[in-house]
């Protein structure tokens, strides 16, 4: 006898655009999901880059894809996107060469060097203010040149509309992704401004790292892991 599919309720705290494709996978197998951006992002003024210039471009996030000016043709650009989110939003852009890694930036940074790049090509890193990784250091110290590009900020948002509020108070929610340090930080906020840390135990959350736990280690959850993006479906139980 086949066993029954439970269904679950989700909470991501990525915006949607970033979630689109985890969200549609979960949503194959029968699960609600929910969103809640923890961080609002917003596009800033940049000068002007010419990507003819380069060989190579990186994204780290969905949002440093959405906040990028094209103004060339981009045939000639190998792309390195860290998950399927990001490429997808990229080949919306325009970029038609995508490398995709496996949803870290630890896959992202193995795939490039295994590429067999040429330490001579030009590469730019587009991304936003704050950042969990030091890219551009890591790959200089193996001997690549990397320019960067800050497109876009971030701002925490730790109030929850209604609708989001609705889900803790009625312990409607099963499980919470947490992606970043930040997301962590605002989220902790969240739950001490709307007065839910007791709804907390009924949840189980996942976070990207144990130093992405930590501040919400004061929190009592049903229980805590730790899952790779991209593979949030292995990580429910």
């Amino acid at each position: 006898m086949s066993r029954k599919r439970v269904s679950l309720h989700i909470l991501f705290t990525k915006d949607k655009i970033s979630s689109l494709d985890t969200i549609q996978r979960l949503n194959s197998l029968g699960h609600h999901l929910y969103i809640h951006p923890i961080l609002e992002f917003s596009k800033v003024l940049t000068s002007k880059v010419n990507l003819k210039d380069y060989d190579n471009i990186i994204f780290t996030s969905s949002n440093a894809v959405l906040a990028l000016d094209i103004q060339n043709n981009l045939d000639h650009l190998k792309c390195f996107c860290v998950g399927s989110s990001t490429a997808q939003v990229a080949k919306n852009k325009g970029f038609q060469n995508i490398v995709v890694a496996g949803g870290n930036y630890q896959s992202l940074k193995n795939i490039y060097l295994n590429s067999e790049i040429s330490k001579t090509s030009k590469n730019i890193y587009v991304r936003g203010e704050f950042i969990s990784n030091d890219l551009k250091g890591e790959f200089k110290k193996e001997g690549y040149r990397v320019d960067e590009l800050i497109n876009y900020v971030s701002a925490p948002n730790t109030n929850f509309q209604k609708d989001t509020l609705n889900l803790f108070l009625k312990d409607t929610l099963d499980i919470v992704f947490i992606y970043s340090k930040r997301s962590a930080d605002a989220f902790l906020k969240a739950i001490l401004n709307n007065k839910v840390q007791s709804h907390c135990t009924k949840i189980k959350l996942r976070t990207v790292s144990e130093n992405v736990f930590l501040p919400l280690k004061k929190i009592q959850w049903k229980n805590i892991k730790i899952f790779n993006p991209g593979q949030e479906e292995f990580c429910l139980d």
